[in-house]
């Protein structure tokens, strides 16, 4: 339970436009920032029927959802969206960084979920 000290603040950290931990939040009316990297990119692999504007305008649609999900959720870290139709082959083309191996998929995990060492992640 919060001291009555404890709830004046944060009372005017609400008035101030401030959450607890003092960074800014967004006026009333407006949404929240977004989030996702201006370098962020979409990358459509095995399109069905070799039409790329239509596969462009798909992408376009995926990264303005990005964009939006960007404003409740922390993207910022995110490097690139990849949309395969052959699972194995685009869990492989992801670049994980230095020294990592490609992902793979096992028996018992199926992602690009790793440690900092390249180990299977949890």
């Amino acid at each position: 339970m919060r001291s009555p000290r404890a709830k004046k603040t944060l009372v005017q950290n609400k008035e101030q436009n401030q959450p607890d931990n003092g960074v800014p939040i967004a006026e009333a009316d407006e949404p929240p920032v977004e989030t996702l990297p201006p370098n962020c990119s979409v990358n459509i692999r095995g399109w069905e029927d070799d039409n790329e504007a239509q596969a462009r305008e798909f992408g376009e649609g995926v990264m303005s959802l990005a964009k939006e999900l960007s404003r409740y959720l922390d993207l910022s870290r995110l490097k690139s969206i990849i949309i395969g139709w052959d699972y194995a082959e685009a869990l492989a083309s992801v670049d994980r960084g230095n020294g990592i191996p490609p992902a793979r998929r096992d028996l018992d995990r199926v992602g690009a979920a790793a440690k900092p060492d390249g180990s299977p992640g949890a």
